[in-house]
């Protein structure tokens, strides 16, 4: 478990950018559209409200009604895939992760307490 005030991330400059492409969307539109249309939303409307309201999030304005509760639907079936709160962030234990570096550039960080 992070102890509080625990760095969990570090944002670095535009600089240290190595690539970066713009997101094309899907062109199988017509697909997307079935794909809409299938999913199913299984909780009433004030369940969902309720959820949304005890995770105080928002949904943008651009989304239609239908789409609305499908957004909130799909988020509601994952719900315990977000964390609300660091408690809620758990370390596992036999998780490895190997980075492949751009260069053998080593990287210090300033030391807050100085």
């Amino acid at each position: 478990m992070s102890q509080k005030n625990t760095l969990m991330a570090n944002v670095e400059s535009i600089g240290s950018i190595a690539s970066c492409k713009p997101f094309v969307p899907s062109v199988n539109t017509a697909c997307n559209e079935v794909i809409a249309e299938n999913f199913r939303v299984g909780k009433s409307r004030e369940v969902l409200a309720k959820f949304m309201k005890d995770h105080n999030f928002t949904i943008g304005e651009k989304l239609n009604p239908k789409q609305r509760l499908q957004l909130l639907q799909l988020l509601y079936d994952y719900k315990n895939v977000f964390a609300r709160s660091m408690k809620e962030i758990k370390q596992y234990e036999k998780y490895e992760l190997n980075l492949d570096l751009l260069s053998n550039k080593r990287f210090f960080l300033k030391d807050s307490t100085e």
